[in-house]
């Protein structure tokens, strides 16, 4: 019998070792053709890249890198060639993982900072990011390394409001989703489909070469944000309407920024900021505009007790009334590409701010 378990045991570190070995010697996003696409992308502009943006379909469809690039290096002589990695339904944790990947896989040489859009923890509790229904999803596992792990839990125990029950729930779908990603269970057959067939030329991933990732959603809506487009003209933007008295309500000076609630999130959040100082890199997370209802009241205070140059806002109407204006605004949560225009405009003026400290 134990012979049995030193050869069990034996077998088992063996099967560990060899997915080490092949996580270890394959690309980052190879578990999704969507995702590995956007990489390929970028792979174009690797040497010359010293700003990175990171976040959701905010970010892919509202910030426009040349025009950022060229206000900065004309006004301000900061010579700044960014990136738009912006990723359609990214997490905070996600995000804070892609984060790492650039600090430590030295595949940008030129890299100065990363600028990562703020969403909220509950947010990432939801079923879209932590379901039964996306347990076994790459797109929502393949970010799972140790770090991010140990970041999404202590961000769920930070959550005052949730019950224990549903924290441990949540708890074994993301240890679950971990050893899965660690494992590469399921995911192996993905990767040599790649492997043989290549890439496809996605709507996601065609066209965004000239752009810097940019891509501008009036040329590739989905069904559902044509729906939610159709909505916002009738309605003469009734949605971004709300978000603008939330973004008033909790961003409008110190007092409205509520008391800290999930100590461990801030924690976290800083904690990457040092990671970056060590590399030499500076974290700065972005609050855009027309975030989700609820994300405004639940972001104020985090944001709020953020280092003050590790930070910026935009999501503020009274400071920034012409970004809720509903004819800059495609769906009720993305831009036109005049409104993108507008915000990159003005995302410049901020940044520089913090560019030059």
């Amino acid at each position: 019998m134990t012979n049995f378990f030193i050869k069990a045991g034996f077998l088992i570190i063996i099967v560990l070792f060899i997915n080490l070995l092949i996580r270890n010697s394959i690309p980052y996003f190879w578990s999704m053709d969507t995702l590995l696409s956007y990489e390929k992308v970028l792979e174009t502009y690797y040497k010359d890249t010293n700003l990175l943006f990171l976040g959701t379909s905010r970010t892919a469809n509202g910030i426009q890198p040349s025009w950022l690039d060229n206000q900065l290096n004309k006004y301000h002589n900061l010579n700044i060639n960014s990136y738009n990695l912006g990723i359609p339904g990214a997490s905070i944790g996600e995000n804070c993982a892609l984060a790492r990947e650039y600090l430590y896989n030295e595949k940008l040489p030129k890299l100065k900072y990363i600028v990562i859009e703020l969403t909220s923890v509950e947010n990432a509790l939801s079923g879209q990011f932590c379901g039964p229904k996306v347990l076994h999803s790459a797109r929502t596992t393949y970010w799972l390394d140790s770090k991010g792990l140990l970041f999404s839990i202590n961000n769920l125990f930070g959550q005052a409001q949730i019950y224990t029950k549903q924290k441990i729930k949540l708890t074994y779908n993301y240890i679950t989703s971990y050893l899965i990603n660690m494992l590469n269970i399921g995911m192996l057959d993905d990767f040599f489909k790649l492997k043989a067939l290549g890439i496809s030329e996605n709507s996601f991933g065609k066209g965004h070469k000239h752009s810097r990732g940019y891509r501008d959603v009036e040329k590739e809506p989905s069904k559902e944000m044509s729906r939610r487009k159709k909505e916002h003209l009738n309605t003469k933007g009734k949605r971004s309407n709300q978000k603008a008295k939330n973004s008033i309500l909790f961003f409008n000076g110190k007092a409205n920024a509520k008391k800290l609630k999930n100590k461990a999130f801030l924690k976290g959040l800083k904690q990457l900021i040092e990671e970056g100082e060590k590399r030499n890199i500076k974290i700065i997370y972005l609050v855009p505009p027309l975030i989700r209802l609820k994300s405004y009241e639940h972001l104020s205070s985090v944001y709020k007790a953020l280092p003050l140059t590790n930070k910026v806002q935009l999501t503020n109407a009274n400071v920034f009334p012409e970004l809720y204006e509903y004819t800059n605004i495609f769906d009720g949560t993305h831009f036109t590409k005049d409104g993108a225009h507008i915000y990159t405009k003005y995302l410049a003026n901020e940044l520089t701010k913090k560019l030059l400290r």
